[in-house]
């Protein structure tokens, strides 16, 4: 059960606690907050105590790469005009998820003319 309710300006949002995500990811509360404190899981301080947002629909998805296989994907975002490496992976999942029909096709954009001139 959320822990509190906050207004960010943005709409309300409500704030998990430990106890809260261990139950989601159905894991320790330690293993909670040993992750939040290194970072892998995003969370907040409000007077001291950690805080969280609930799962998102873009949350993050912890893979393990190959090292040859990371490595690729770093010089591929690199080559592709400086793209981030998340940006890089979410268009190549998209990509081969497209292309077996698990994921639907996004429709492209109209071309837009330029002035001549």
């Amino acid at each position: 059960m959320p822990l509190c309710e906050v207004n960010n300006g943005v709409g309300l949002d409500t704030l998990w606690d430990a106890n809260d995500v261990a139950h989601y990811l159905k894991a320790s509360r330690s293993w909670v907050y040993q992750k939040a404190e290194a970072g892998v899981i995003p969370s907040v301080r409000i007077f001291g105590l950690l805080r969280f947002h609930p799962v998102r629909r873009d949350a993050v998805l912890n893979l393990r790469l190959p090292v040859e296989v990371k490595d690729a994907l770093l010089r591929a975002a690199e080559d592709d005009h400086g793209r981030s490496n998340s940006g890089m992976a979410v268009r190549i999942f998209r990509e081969w998820l497209t292309g077996r029909g698990y994921l639907k096709a996004e429709p492209k954009a109209p071309a837009t003319r330029r002035k001549k001139g």
